[in-house]
C-alpha cells in the first residue's frame, strides 16, 4: 500500500485538526512507512497535527511510527495470500521511525497536549500551549 499516495506531504498529519475545542483522546495511531516514500524527502512524518484553532485537548494517545528493516522479495507479494504473509512478517522486521507524534502550529494556541509524545516527539510552543510529555526511557 505504500506505493499509493494521498497527495499530501507527510507533515500534514495522519490526524489533522483545524478547529476549536476538539478532543482527541485514547487512540492508538500507527504509521508504517519506508523512508524512501516520505514526502518531502527526508521529512519527519507528523502523526497528530493541530493546524489551527484553540482549546483543543490531545491526551493519552499511543503513537507508533515504524519502518521495515528489510523487505521480503517481490515473490511474496505476487498473490493475495503472499501479501498477507508479508504483512504479518513485516511486524517482525519493523524498526522505529523518527517522527513527530504531536505538532501544534504557531497559529494554534491554548491547547492541552498530555501523555501523547515524548519531549523529542513534540513540536509546539510551550509558552502558549500546555504540554506534559511521556517519560522517555533513559532520559
Amino acid at each position: 500500500m505504500q506505493e499509493h499516495d494521498n497527495g499530501l506531504d507527510d507533515d500534514y498529519g495522519l490526524v489533522h485538526v483545524e478547529g476549536t475545542r476538539n478532543t482527541v483522546v485514547a487512540n492508538h495511531v500507527s504509521e508504517v512507512i519506508d523512508p524512501e516514500h516520505l514526502r518531502p524527502a527526508g521529512a519527519r512524518p507528523v502523526v497528530v497535527r493541530v493546524a489551527d484553532g484553540s482549546g483543543n485537548y490531545i491526551a493519552a494517545n499511543h503513537v507508533v511510527a515504524m519502518t521495515e528493516s528489510a523487505a521480503i522479495g517481490d515473490d511474496a507479494a505476487d498473490s493475495c495470500f503472499g501479501a498477507q504473509v508479508d504483512a504479518m512478517l513485516a511486524t517482525e522486521r519493523a524498526v522505529p521511525l523518527d517522527m513527530v507524534a504531536v505538532k501544534v502550529d504557531p497559529s494554534s494556541t491554548g491547547n492541552v497536549v498530555l501523555d501523547t509524545a515524548t519531549d523529542a516527539q513534540a513540536d509546539l510552543d510551550r509558552s502558549v500551549n500546555v504540554f506534559r510529555p511521556i517519560p522517555a526511557i533513559g532520559a
